[in-house]
Formats: C-alpha cells, sequence, structure tokens
C-alpha cells in the first residue's frame, strides 16, 4: 500500500498570531477567520466538523461514496475531489471560516498558461488553484489540530473490494450510532484539569486554536511531570529517554 502525501511543510504559520486569533489572510480574496468555542457551537459542532471533514477530506475519506459513483478514489487527487463538490458550498455553511466568501460563485476553468483545472470567479477575476487550495486547508487543519494523513493508495481489484467493502460495514454500524461530540469529552476533562485556568464561560471566547493546544499542553505537562519525579525516584532508567521529553515548554507538535 503506497501513499501520497502534499508537503504542507512548505506552508509557515505565525503562531502567535494563531494563539490569539488573528484571521488569516491568505491572499486578497480570502481570509480565514479561526472561530471561538461559542462560534463553533452556535454554527453547530456536528455541522463544523462535517464541514471541515469535507473541505479537509482526501479521497481516500470518501472512497465508498466515490466506489458507489463508478469512480476509483486511487485515480482522483485531492484538488480534483475538492472542484467536484466546492461549488455546492455558500457562505451559509463556510461563513464561520470564511465569511462572505461564496464557494457556489466559482467556476472549473482551465489554466490558459498551465492547462491546469481551477475554480475561477468572473467577477472578481480570480482563481484557486492547487496551490491555494492546499494552502487553504492547510491552514484549516491547523487551527483545529488535524493530522494531515495523505491519500492511501490501494493496488490491486480484490484489495481494493475488500477495504470498500470494510469501509461500508464501518459506514452502516456509524450511521446507526447518535453523533458523538468530538468537543464534549475534552472540555469536560480540560475543566477539571488543575493547570487549565479557564471557567466555562470563559471558555466560550477561547479560540478552537488556543483550546487545541491547551489539550496537547496538558498532555506534554503530565507526562514531563511523570517523568521528572520518575527520573529522581531512581527507578527509571533515564538514558534512553531524549532530554526534551523533560522540558514541558517544548513545541506541542
Amino acid at each position: 500500500m503506497d501513499k501520497l502525501e502534499f508537503d504542507e511543510s512548505i506552508f509557515k504559520y505565525d503562531e502567535c498570531k494563531l494563539l490569539f486569533r488573528e484571521p488569516y489572510r491568505l491572499n486578497s480574496y480570502i481570509t480565514i477567520s479561526q472561530p471561538t468555542m461559542q462560534d463553533i457551537i452556535n454554527f453547530g459542532e456536528q455541522e463544523y466538523y462535517q464541514m471541515i471533514g469535507l473541505l479537509c477530506g482526501t479521497p481516500s475519506d470518501f472512497k465508498v461514496m466515490l466506489w458507489d459513483n463508478g469512480q476509483d478514489w486511487n485515480k482522483i487527487s485531492e484538488v480534483d475531489f475538492f472542484w467536484v463538490f466546492a461549488t455546492s458550498l455558500t457562505p451559509d455553511k463556510t461563513g464561520i471560516l470564511f465569511g462572505d466568501l461564496d464557494f457556489s460563485k466559482f467556476r472549473m476553468a482551465t489554466k490558459n498558461e498551465t492547462g491546469e483545472t481551477v475554480l475561477y470567479n468572473e467577477e472578481f477575476d480570480f482563481a484557486i488553484d492547487s496551490f491555494i487550495y492546499h494552502h487553504m486547508v492547510s491552514y484549516i487543519r491547523r487551527i483545529n489540530g488535524m493530522t494531515y494523513t495523505g491519500t492511501k493508495i490501494i493496488k490491486g481489484a480484490t484489495a481494493k473490494k475488500l477495504v470498500i467493502e470494510r469501509d461500508r460495514n464501518r459506514m452502516k454500524v456509524q450511521a446507526n450510532k447518535p453523533y458523538e461530540s468530538q468537543l464534549v469529552n475534552l472540555i469536560s476533562a480540560m475543566l477539571v484539569y488543575p493547570g487549565f485556568k479557564y471557567s466555562k464561560d470563559q471558555l466560550k471566547e477561547c479560540g478552537i486554536y488556543e483550546f487545541m493546544d491547551a489539550v496537547k499542553r496538558s498532555q506534554i505537562y503530565t507526562s514531563t511531570i511523570a517523568l521528572t519525579q520518575g527520573a529522581y525516584s531512581g527507578f527509571m532508567d533515564t538514558k534512553n529517554i531524549k532530554q526534551e521529553s523533560f522540558n514541558w515548554f517544548r513545541s506541542t507538535d
């Protein structure tokens, strides 16, 4: 099984601006806002995660849907998959991130210089190409603490059918279950975590990036303290443990 990945490390973000919820101006036409926890509650948590799951999803994530429509997910690029549904995205669906940017007013077109397929807005004479697409979704993944897994390529008809059947069964099981919140357990845990200084009401104004960063930081802090106590107690061999593991100020990435 191969895996194709886009190198998101080419996109650099100001971490302080992320932490303080500064809107990200990608270009003259696209500015991405970071929602607060209250924004997500008002928008609807399930609707929010479904929306960013669609924006940031890969063909591999939607393999059953594509397969049932006669398309092999292994032969569709991430950006081509985005072109398929992008023009159905109106501001009421994406406004929490993109404001009044209306993807439904874009149409698929061909870039004369390169022959690349793009989304083109005639009114503003502006096109979303592959680079801009990856830039957008990379930022959305970043603020939401999502990990980019790439598109998994599966070879062989038998292997593809087995994977499709597996995913189809998983979808059937999931369809019979009520929606499980992605935030409620994290919120509950952080509100009782001694190092978390927000009250429930204060948390509503916390940006999603700040909250997810706090979740990761609390895990780093807890594991660092445990390692330090174990090292000082003399019951732990620390020679194979990286020194960075004892520093809870390290990056949360």
